[in-house]
């Protein structure tokens, strides 16, 4: 491709976000146990499971240890158990590599990762089931031994669930403890179900609560910054009520992109610890088709090219089929047997599919220039952000300056400025803010 294609200049933009966000997470963390029935209901040496997932939780870490100091408290044992469905490839020891890069170890928190993806079927009773829900529903025996169990989980918008409830600590014992054989289960109901959890789930939570030692669940909310904002600490007989109110707030304080419309979103790396999709597709507007937004959603986006993959994703490009272009480093970096078990278990077999494939972040750009319905360097509108969790600061096409000026909470950082590469072809300015920040 030709090098002398003149592309649109750029200029960095600040975003004014709401901030929300905890002066003590650890403290917030402890003080929410001990002031809850969990201290009375623990005795010394019961086995107590800590069910954990794989996303990039901030402060999760820091939340998981303070959880398992007010269980030790009591003189019972905690235990780590992953409740991720089919990630890390769907195995034990992918699921042990996940969380050790979320910073959770048996080394780091003091008590064992309980990884065994061995599940039964849980029987499940409901008078107005029909062939779309059959039972029984797989679940984790390791979940199902223990003497207590609790859920830590975030709040959120679900990338392809819809209703009131949907990423949160009903999902995690559904999807997330039903390990790999749970998860295919599960996904197959949702997708018979309009991907609504809420209309047909509930005879499952029930049959989780009743057969599983579910005790409590910590429900954590994210403010726009991605920062710890709040902290609540649920019995299990609550949380089927309290989660939508949560979700509510969750999706109040979600970040977004602040343009109705866009010919090209450039993002420098997709995980499975930022979205389940690798990039939120509630964010992008693909929460309904991976290749367009449906009338309701928001930003209309023509083109999607992706940069990169986390470190902590583990090979996992899950959500990569969302992107029209990519570069060779998301390729080099992906694993596709890991790729292939999660996007298929999670019946969203397209969400694996590699896009159109560049060697360097020019002949992307360039390519994207000559796709849109406007070719004009100066009119077209691309926006460079580091992940869909971090949109307080992102790169603007020249095209978006009048844009940015009639917003109040948008601030041009500098005057538009070409977008410079290196030899390479690849882009040199600095990703909006640093990756792996916060």
């Amino acid at each position: 491709m030709s090098n002398r294609t003149t592309l649109p200049k750029w200029f960095l933009v600040e975003q004014t976000l709401p901030r929300n966000a905890l002066s003590d997470v650890g403290a917030s963390v402890s003080q929410g146990w001990r002031d809850s029935a969990l201290p009375a209901t623990l005795q010394a040496g019961q086995r107590v499971g800590v069910a954990v997932g794989s996303r990039g939780i901030s402060n999760l870490a820091s939340i998981v240890r303070h959880t398992l100091a007010v269980i030790r408290e009591t003189g019972a044992t905690p235990i780590i158990i992953p409740a991720m469905g089919s990630h890390g490839g769907g195995t034990a020891a992918g699921q042990r590599a996940v969380l050790e890069k979320l910073g959770i170890t048996p080394e780091s928190m003091g008590c064992p990762v309980e990884a065994d993806m061995a599940t039964h079927r849980l029987p499940i009773v409901d008078s107005s089931r029909d062939d779309r829900f059959p039972t029984p529903m797989p679940t984790s025996q390791a979940a199902a031994s223990v003497d207590h169990l609790i859920l830590v989980n975030r709040i959120k918008p679900h990338t392809r669930i819809t209703g009131t409830i949907q990423s949160g600590l009903i999902k995690m014992s559904l999807v997330g403890l039903g390990k790999h054989p749970g998860a295919e289960w599960m996904h197959q109901q949702l997708a018979a179900a309009g991907y609504r959890l809420d209309t047909w789930c509930e005879p499952a939570w029930r049959a989780v609560q009743q057969h599983h030692p579910l005790r409590f669940g910590l429900a954590i909310l994210e403010d726009a910054h991605k920062q710890t904002s709040h902290v609540e600490v649920l019995s299990s007989q609550t949380i089927w009520d309290r989660e939508p109110e949560l979700l509510r707030l969750a999706d109040e304080m979600m970040p977004r992109i602040p343009f109705p419309t866009l010919d090209l979103l450039i993002v420098d790396e997709l995980g499975k610890e930022i979205s389940g999709t690798g990039m939120d597709a509630y964010v992008i507007g693909r929460k309904t088709n991976d290749k367009q937004p449906g009338p309701q959603e928001w930003p209309k986006i023509a083109h999607i090219y992706a940069r990169s993959l986390t470190h902590a994703t583990n090979g996992n490009a899950t959500g990569i089929g969302i992107a029209e272009l990519c570069h060779q480093d998301v390729v080099d970096a992906m694993d596709p047997s890991v790729t292939a078990i999660n996007s298929i278990a999670g019946d969203h077999i397209t969400a694996g599919a590699t896009p159109v494939t560049f060697g360097c972040d020019r002949d992307a750009l360039t390519t994207s220039l000559r796709l849109g319905a406007s070719r004009d360097p100066g009119l077209v509108k691309w926006v460079r952000i580091v992940n869909t969790l971090r949109l307080d600061r992102f790169w603007c096409s020249e095209g978006l300056w009048n844009d940015v000026e009639k917003q109040s909470d948008l601030n041009a950082l500098c005057e538009p400025e070409p977008i410079a590469f290196d030899q390479a072809g690849n882009l040199v300015a600095d990703s909006p803010v640093p990756i792996d920040s916060a």
